[in-house]
């Protein structure tokens, strides 16, 4: 559980990043924040199942915690298909980006 807490917060790293748009700003951000709280969610939700037998004639909350479960690997995996952004956003790079570095020139000196 805290890798994978970990492994989202690297993902809220670039939060004030620039991005080439708004639209892919929000979501990075949607997505990250999902990513990084999506296994307490999971964890909580895994919980309140096994207590859902207990508490079955309140129904209520528990019971709709406990069917979302079902939904929670679908929302992961779309937020891990937006993180595919960092690549789409090669596509404009500033001019600097593109500059030749001489590595022999690092190496030979």
């Amino acid at each position: 559980m805290c890798v994978a807490i970990i492994f989202g917060g690297i993902h809220c790293v670039a939060w004030s990043f620039h991005f080439p748009s708004l639209q892919e700003r929000l979501a990075w951000r949607i997505s990250a924040t999902v990513v990084g709280s999506h296994i307490l969610v999971f964890f909580l939700a895994t919980l309140f199942g096994i207590f859902e037998a207990r508490f079955e004639e309140r129904g209520g909350i528990i019971g709709t915690v406990s069917q979302s479960m079902v939904a929670l690997p679908v929302l992961y995996v779309i937020t891990r298909i937006v993180l595919v952004l960092p690549c789409i956003a090669l596509r404009v790079l500033t001019p600097t980006a593109l500059i030749e570095i001489q590595w022999a020139a690092f190496f030979l000196t």
